[in-house]
This record gives structure tokens, C-alpha cells and sequence, in this order.
């Protein structure tokens, strides 16, 4: 079975994925445990005053939290600073 379009239509061919979006992220903390191998990173997304964060066990690339934070950069930071220890504390109450 061949593909034969009519004459004058042509298929467009991407060199990349066109849903594919790059986001600017940073990286803000890491946080590792001392009674097993347990790894937290808290990484900063987004630009213009367009915030998100993540929450990530490193090694497994598992995100435990993701959402949105407020637009100033000091506040959202402070923000996933405090949900990082919010897991950080939920994780050694179970050790």
C-alpha cells in the first residue's frame, strides 16, 4: 500500500516533536537522608512571573509534588522550601 497524494499537496515533516515545549527550571535544594538512600530535589519552573515547582526522588525521577506557586521568585521559593520539609518530616517519623 503506497501513500500518493495529489498533485500539488505535500506532507510536512518535522525534525522535531511539535508538542514538545522546553521550560526554563532550576534547580533551588537537595535533601538526602542518613538512615537509607532516599534523595529530594526541589526544582523551581517556569519564567515571567509564571511559577511552578516540583518535588523529585532523585535516581527514580518519581514526582512526589508538583503544582503551581506564587508569581514573586522569593515567595515561591520559600514556598517549596517548606513543602520540601513538610516531606522531609513525614519521611523520618516513619524511620
Amino acid at each position: 500500500m503506497s501513500l500518493e497524494l495529489p498533485d500539488g499537496i505535500t506532507l510536512n515533516h518535522w525534525e522535531k516533536d511539535p508538542s514538545v515545549i522546553e521550560i526554563p527550571y532550576e534547580i533551588i535544594d537537595f535533601w538526602s537522608c542518613n538512615n537509607c538512600e532516599l534523595k529530594f530535589e526541589i526544582i523551581l519552573l517556569g519564567e515571567n512571573g509564571r511559577h511552578q515547582g516540583q518535588i523529585k526522588i532523585c535516581g527514580a525521577q518519581k514526582i512526589t509534588w508538583q503544582g503551581p506557586l506564587p508569581k514573586k521568585r522569593d515567595r515561591a521559593v520559600e514556598m517549596l522550601k517548606e513543602l520540601l520539609q513538610k516531606r522531609v518530616d513525614f519521611h523520618n517519623e516513619r524511620h
